[in-house]
């Protein structure tokens, strides 16, 4: 039984989630998610007409569970929890933990952007001074010039002498740039979720003209817009991190396979980051530039996700004391 739990010191989970302990098969319909009140990982079953959630912190006390599969089992779970909205019993687990690729989706125009750039990286070390352009617009002038496409070509073969490649199997190059722009698609991906968070910053910036003159609002959008700053630069960092280490595309091309892991942790990092956004996303999508109980509404919400994950330390501590008292959620802790 220990080998269809998976081998969690190597890495590699299970096929499925099944546990051994008779607890798990005791409740009903279990679900696997994260808590939404401190996006610890919970097993969400009913209990008459409640719905309880424990903390898999809580049930590996409560029944002992160190050093068994079901504890291996749990924390695969808890891991898959940052690439999936939820898991139950039987379910497979996402790609990330299976073969380390992304589970998630790109667009097709997200791969073009991740080839064009790599190509007119070769193109630019060609000419001896290599840039890195991640502009799509900027992207696509380049690609589309005539004198770029015959230039492209020839970059590809003198790549191929740079890497000790035969001419005849020059192709390969072109295999290693395919393989590398799969994995910076999903940069690509991110950056644009980025955008989002941006465009967010910007429409607080006009809200703002709004409620001048609202003593009480304004104390609200004041820590947003220094708490929206904060998570600019963080979820700014992975891109620019990706962007520098791969900004030297030969170097990058003779290494490719640490590369990959590179960029497929700093993809991970951002996307379980991004991900929790989803609803602060929709909130703003509706926000309309003018004074409203919505927007009240929608500032307040943005600045209650916010403060947690992005207040230095200090600050969220002494903000989670004044708020001890909010018991809107019950959830059973162990």
């Amino acid at each position: 039984m220990a080998d269809s739990n998976g081998d969690k010191k190597g890495g590699r989970p299970p096929p499925a989630v099944v546990f051994e302990h008779k607890f798990f098969g005791s409740v009903k319909e279990p679900v696997f998610r994260l808590s939404e009140q401190n996006d610890e990982p919970c097993m969400f079953f009913k209990f008459g007409d409640a719905e309880v959630s424990l903390q898999f912190s809580g049930i590996k006390n409560e029944f002992d569970l160190e050093g068994t599969p079901d504890e291996a089992m749990l924390d695969f779970v808890g891991e898959s929890l940052k690439f999936v909205q939820s898991m139950e019993m039987g379910d497979e687990f996402p790609e990330e933990l299976k073969t380390g690729r992304a589970s998630w989706e790109v667009t097709d125009e997200h791969k073009q952007i991740a080839y064009q750039r790599l190509t007119m990286q070769l193109v630019s070390w060609l000419s001896g001074d290599e840039v890195v352009v991640t502009n799509p617009g900027e992207l696509m002038k380049i690609s589309d010039d005539p004198r770029t496409k015959e230039r492209v070509k020839e970059a590809f073969t003198r790549a191929a002498e740079a890497l000790g490649i035969d001419a005849e199997d020059s192709y390969k190059v072109i295999d290693l740039i395919t393989v590398l722009a799969d994995e910076l698609s999903h940069i690509e991906a991110l950056r644009q979720m980025l955008d989002r968070v941006k465009v967010i910053g910007e429409k607080l910036e006009e809200l703002r003209s709004y409620y001048l003159a609202d003593r009480v609002i304004l104390e609200i959008i004041e820590p947003i817009t220094g708490l929206m700053a904060t998570a600019i630069k963080e979820l700014s960092s992975p891109i620019d991190q990706v962007d520098a280490q791969t900004g030297e595309i030969l170097a990058v091309l003779k290494n490719i396979a640490p590369q990959v892991r590179f960029v497929r942790n700093m993809r991970d990092n951002l996307y379980r980051r991004l991900k929790a956004w989803d609803k602060i996303f929709n909130a703003w999508d509706n926000v309309i530039m003018s004074r409203s109980d919505n927007n009240e509404v929608v500032l307040r919400d943005t600045y209650r996700f916010l403060a947690p994950r992005f207040m230095k330390t200090d600050d969220w501590v002494l903000y989670s004391q004044l708020q001890e008292g909010d018991t809107s959620k019950t959830a059973m802790r162990w």
